[in-house]
């Protein structure tokens, strides 16, 4: 209809469209030039429309139908109307979630004998929610108050579901402490060594803990970052090449104000996360 012969748009008129909509939204179409590579203006409108994703095909399709000179075509006008009332959700400018909705799937357009399209609307599969990134807090209890404040200025994410942290207050009675905090290490996504001179000379923290965590960063099963609690000489210790916490790896004792130190370090933590998501994605 839209493609019709005497009645629809001409290639031309059709090429305008389609190349203004490619530019608005970075898509490359494979007819972009007059005369069509193909073997005629409704295979070249076709190849055009798959080109885009489905919530994109349906608004070209719409814009197409509101040319002014498709306004006496029935049929086109019927078929736009059908397109609005059961799919305008998807041309809402406002927000690109479609959600389960139905939507126009590529390879769908096809055309019958007659000239009539024959449009199949298949359902989008659901989207899997992201799991949380689990971290591993690693720290010497002489540390606990330090560590704590940073924990806590993680708490919001925790809440959010983007996290879950590990620390071994978290141990029931009764556990068997070594090989527990060794099974929720070995699972993290994100292990923070809390460093300090207490945390180096901690025989568990240096020679269990970060010896795995460090395996684990080299193995690239986990992602090791040291968060510098107070001063001390870090940098000669394995993980001295590793990106430290807070901003610049500043000691976070040594910030005039500890909340802002303990902010920069859930904020470095969290575009670890968003890393990890894009890796994953």
């Amino acid at each position: 209809m839209i493609a019709e012969t005497y009645k629809g748009l001409t290639g031309p008129q059709i090429l305008l469209h389609c190349n203004a909509f490619a530019v608005d939204h970075n898509v490359d179409i494979p007819h972009a030039t007059y005369p069509f590579q193909a073997s005629n203006k409704r295979t070249a409108l076709i190849e055009n429309l798959r080109a885009f994703p489905a919530h994109l095909q349906y608004r070209l399709l719409m814009e197409l139908c509101d040319d002014s000179r498709l306004a006496e075509n029935e049929p086109v006008q019927k078929f736009q109307a059908l397109l609005q009332q059961r799919y305008s959700h998807l041309g809402n400018p406002i927000s690109s979630e479609v959600g389960n909705a139905a939507v126009l799937a590529p390879h769908s357009i096809d055309y019958s004998p007659h000239g009539m399209p024959t449009v199949t609307f298949i359902p989008e599969p659901p989207e899997i929610p992201s799991r949380p990134y689990d971290i591993f807090l690693s720290y010497s209890h002489a540390d606990e108050s330090l560590m704590s404040l940073v924990r806590e200025h993680l708490v919001l994410y925790d809440r959010m579901s983007k996290i879950r942290k590990w620390w071994d207050r978290k141990l029931l009675g009764g556990s068997t402490v070594k090989s527990e905090i060794t099974s929720y290490l070995a699972s993290s996504d994100i292990i923070l060594l809390f460093v300090s001179s207490s945390f180096l000379a901690s025989d568990y923290c240096y020679d269990i803990e970060m010896r795995q965590a460090l395996d684990q960063h080299a193995a690239g099963r986990s992602v090791v970052v040291p968060v510098i609690l107070r001063p001390c000489g870090w940098m000669e210790a394995p993980f001295g090449h590793l990106l430290a916490l807070p901003t610049d790896g500043k000691p976070l004792t040594t910030w005039s104000n500890q909340d802002e130190a303990a902010k920069s370090v859930a904020d470095g933590v969290m575009r670890i996360v968003a890393n990890l998501q894009r890796r994953q994605e």
